[in-house]
């Protein structure tokens, strides 16, 4: 049996279950895989929210250093692997882990998931481009990326876009969907109709969800009387923005929960509604990836709607799986919310063809299938 060290300090949690999904599939493929991990991962995202400055980032170099020798202590401690995988995120821990790889002979396999310089810069808009901080960030990726033998991101649009980007043979990267926990989103019977049809949301408020939309669509929809409740929970970066939005708006018909739930919260609203939304925001980020949200709604087997774009394409079919609308579009949203409300049959072959999707495309087997082929030609 071929062995994996899984490396780094990375998160574990059900809100964030890449790693998990990676680990499961590997064995699923029949990998023994082992972990090599610190806790309290050392990220720069709160430095780069507050601005940065020389003294905040010598306090985050400082501590990625002290992450990287608890990681070289832990790797001294392993035994023989086949190849070395830097669990998501890995652009700080895949030039430690390269080091390591390299001295015991081994292959390196970097999990990008999705792009830095693109989620940092591009879509949150937390670095301005072209300034010395995104120039920085982009380079740190271009030669993060490089240090790798094999790349694994969550989409194909994600590889062939990544590739091109920095010049990279596109061999060089893996397409393995994002992976949720199938213990917790369970296929479930789609609610029963009720005098009021029910929208679940659920955000971390990050621009690519696209939230001044949901909330525009709200107020139409409250506008042409129709009896449709959407109910939102989540916090992040947009959400002062989302709340003074809906001070000036006032939609009654939106009912939002600020804060940080549980995974099971989510489900348990999930379960309860008779649609789901996905991401509508217009960032190039929309066009590359098949989020959380969306995966975690087409495994339940909710009716859906979500921005279209090539990566969802490559999963999701117009009406057939899922009610796809322009990005930044609030009229589109709120017209393809209110067509579901008004059809019922329409709902159970969305919801339907939803999960059948996500067993085609997005579930434990595929993702197995998908590391099994990026993983063979690195075996001895």
């Amino acid at each position: 049996m071929p062995t994996v060290c899984h490396f780094g300090s990375f998160p574990t949690t059900a809100a964030y279950s890449r790693n998990l999904s990676i680990a499961q599939g590997l064995a699923d493929a029949g990998w023994r895989v082992i972990e090599c991990r610190v806790g309290n991962r050392v990220t720069g995202a709160g430095t780069v929210r507050r601005g940065g400055g020389i003294v905040g980032w010598a306090v985050f170099a400082v501590r990625s250093i002290g992450a990287w020798f608890g990681l070289i202590r832990e790797h001294q401690r392993v035994g023989d692997y086949d190849v070395l995988l830097v669990g998501y995120p890995s652009h700080l821990e895949v030039f430690v882990a390269a080091f390591l790889a390299r001295h015991r002979r081994r292959p390196l396999v970097m999990d990008a998931f999705i792009g830095l310089y693109d989620t940092v810069v591009c879509d949150r808009g937390l670095l301005k481009p072209g300034r010395p901080p995104a120039s920085l960030v982009r380079l740190w990726e271009r030669v993060a990326l490089r240090r790798a033998d094999c790349v694994l991101v969550d989409t194909s649009q994600q590889a062939d876009d990544l590739a091109a980007d920095y010049g990279l043979q596109r061999d060089r990267f893996a397409a393995v969907p994002v992976g949720i926990d199938e213990n917790l989103w369970r296929s479930s019977p789609l609610a029963e109709p009720e005098e009021t049809f029910r929208v679940a949301m659920w955000a971390t408020f990050i621009p690519l969800h696209g939230m001044e939309v949901v909330a525009r669509a709200a107020r139409q929809l409250e506008d042409a009387g129709a009896k449709i409740e959407i109910e939102v929970i989540g916090d992040g970066q947009t959400a002062n923005h989302f709340e003074a939005l809906l001070e000036r708006l006032g939609p009654g018909n939106l009912r939002w929960r600020r804060g940080v739930y549980g995974m099971e919260t989510v489900v348990d609203l999930a379960t309860r509604a008779h649609c789901c939304l996905g991401v509508f925001g217009s960032s190039r980020k929309a066009a590359r990836v098949v989020p959380y949200k969306v995966t975690q709604a087409m495994c339940l087997g909710r009716p859906l709607v979500t921005c279209d774009g090539p990566a969802v394409r490559r999963v999701l079919t117009h009406e057939s799986s899922a009610l796809l609308v322009a990005p930044d579009a609030p009229d589109a949203l709120a017209g393809a919310i209110a067509r579901l409300a008004g059809d019922r049959a329409l709902c159970e072959r969305i919801a339907a063809g939803a999960r059948d999707a996500y067993d085609r495309t997005l579930g434990r087997a595929v993702i197995s299938r998908a590391l099994s082929e990026a993983m063979a030609p690195l075996q001895k």
